[in-house]
């Protein structure tokens, strides 16, 4: 939460639940949030910290695991990725490339809560390269309807070549479909650098190769589609893990149109539900 004047200055104050008000430190366009744990009596403790910043039309989330404690610890590690335009249902024009997995070999989620994902998604080639050779085109033929639920899960040799990075492209016309309206482009960069590593920079070539993911998992539900690029973090006492990811916006414009056309607008964010009713005078005052 952004910092009241008070809690800029340093002192303490608590929200109407009592939940103690945590001041957030802004330089420029940066937003850092730092978190320590421990567990002295077990030798474990940890100190996270997360560095938000923005430059043109990209988000950069810089992170930091250090181990401050006494005892060695290994996790697993994800980010959900919940993708969603302007709150629509997902369905036909959206698609998605995970750069270096073999999009074939997959295994679906427990029937018992997932459907499988052939009956929603259908695997396309696709023209550009990944770092395990040519990308595969995952693309959306079905609307996906309420409560319905798909994972897959890309196991074994299918993640070994993965970067962890992805493109994620929906139209951008107003249907909701391929419209010939141009699509918006969401690409994620991941870097990874183990102990004794330093990041290198969106789009550097990584030398030495990253270390190969720990899994990597597609979950898809009616209003969102995530890719979960999985690494496993292990760390002696007093070393320190970095990642960054960076997400990139762009609009690509239909074949033919001319330069300077401005994107289509998303639709409104409620869809096609009603727009909420601003409150009358008098129903704020009886509030």
């Amino acid at each position: 939460r952004p910092p009241t004047a008070a809690t800029a200055a340093g002192a303490s104050s608590a929200d109407a639940h009592g939940a103690p008000a945590v001041p957030i430190p802004r330089v420029a366009r940066r937003v850092r949030l730092r978190h320590n744990a421990s567990l002295p009596s077990a030798g474990w403790a940890y100190a996270l910290s997360h560095t938000y910043s923005v430059a043109a039309n990209s988000l950069v989330v810089t992170s930091e695991l250090v181990n401050t404690g006494t005892r060695p610890f290994a996790l697993p590690h994800y980010s959900h990725n919940f993708l969603n335009a302007g709150d629509q249902p997902v369905g036909p024009g959206w698609a998605l490339r995970l750069d270096g997995v073999d999009a074939h070999a997959y295994a679906d989620a427990d029937g018992s809560w997932a459907e499988p994902l052939a009956q929603y998604v259908a695997l396309t080639p696709a023209a550009a390269q990944g770092a395990g050779g040519a990308a595969q085109q995952l693309r959306v033929r079905r609307r996906v309807p309420p409560w319905t639920k798909l994972k897959a899960f890309y196991d074994g040799t299918a993640s070994l070549n993965a970067s962890g990075s992805f493109v994620a492209t929906v139209a951008a016309g107003d249907g909701g479909g391929d419209d010939g309206g141009g699509v918006l482009e969401l690409s994620s960069e991941l870097e990874v650098a183990p102990p004794g590593r330093s990041l290198q920079g969106a789009g550097a070539a990584k030398e030495p190769p990253p270390p190969p993911l720990y899994a990597y998992n597609l979950y898809v539900e009616e209003r969102t589609l995530s890719p979960e690029p999985i690494q496993l973090i292990a760390l002696a006492p007093g070393q320190r893990w970095l990642w960054r990811r960076t997400l990139s916006l762009r609009y690509v414009r239909p074949a033919g149109a001319q330069a300077g056309t401005p994107p289509p607008r998303l639709r409104a964010p409620w869809g096609t539900r009603a727009p909420p009713q601003q409150p009358t005078a008098a129903a704020a005052a009886a509030a």
